[in-house]
């Protein structure tokens, strides 16, 4: 799958992937949003991956999502980053579609209501559908993460997950539209969720389970070194 992984450039350049040690792979999630960072630190445990923030590698560039679609948001994210940095970047975009908003907000989702706080923005959302039921308060999540490698290479994975619109926001352990992503099965928001099975079912862990493997292959392909 990915062969062409194992070319010249990255063996004379492993140590960029690897820092000092071969037995760790150094990657840098693009993003300042400690709690996705969060995410991503709890997905990957146990895999010997360092992640860094835009932070950590004083990353301060705004990047416009002019994309249309959420894997061209991502892409164009970790091109952007990989300027400042030979580590792998590992990118996403993500944004709810609210079936009575036409399945908006969409690509649009960090933009939504600008001049609100995702508070006012969640309590806003639950004005809007009120009187509602059913499938009209049907919603996604979806998620495109994007991995890019210093060669030039990339890859995109995907992943969603649907819910509802609850009528109140409950919780406090998720960030964004979380406390008002009602899941029925679970009888809980995002953000009553505890992590463990948050980071099994929500759109982000979805696309990032693909993204793992293709992470796994590209930290074993030293092993002809």
């Amino acid at each position: 799958m990915l062969k062409s992984v194992k070319t010249t450039w990255y063996k004379e350049n492993r140590s960029i992937y690897f820092g000092k040690s071969s037995l760790i792979m150094e990657i840098v999630v693009a993003t300042k949003n400690e709690g996705k960072l969060k995410e991503y630190k709890h997905l990957l445990k146990y895999l010997n991956i360092r992640v860094y923030s835009l932070n950590d590698i004083d990353f301060n560039k705004e990047i416009p999502e002019a994309g249309t679609t959420y894997s061209e948001n991502a892409l164009n994210k970790a091109k952007k980053v990989s300027v400042f940095s030979n580590r792998v970047i590992v990118s996403d975009d993500s944004g709810i579609e609210i079936l009575a908003y036409n399945n908006g907000p969409g690509v649009h989702s960090a933009r939504f209501f600008p001049e609100l706080t995702y508070e006012q923005k969640n309590k806003k959302i639950i004005a809007d559908l009120e009187g509602k039921s059913g499938s009209q308060r049907t919603v996604k999540y979806k998620c495109a993460i994007a991995i890019y490698i210093p060669e030039g290479r990339s890859f995109i994975c995907k992943g969603e997950c649907e819910g509802v619109i609850s009528t109140k926001p409950k919780g406090d352990r998720g960030f964004g539209y979380d406390p008002i992503f009602f899941l029925p099965k679970y009888g809980k928001t995002f953000a009553e969720l505890p992590a463990e099975i948050k980071n099994q079912i929500s759109h982000r862990a979805k696309a990032f389970k693909k993204a793992k493997k293709i992470l796994i292959e590209l930290k074993n392909a030293d092993s002809t070194k």
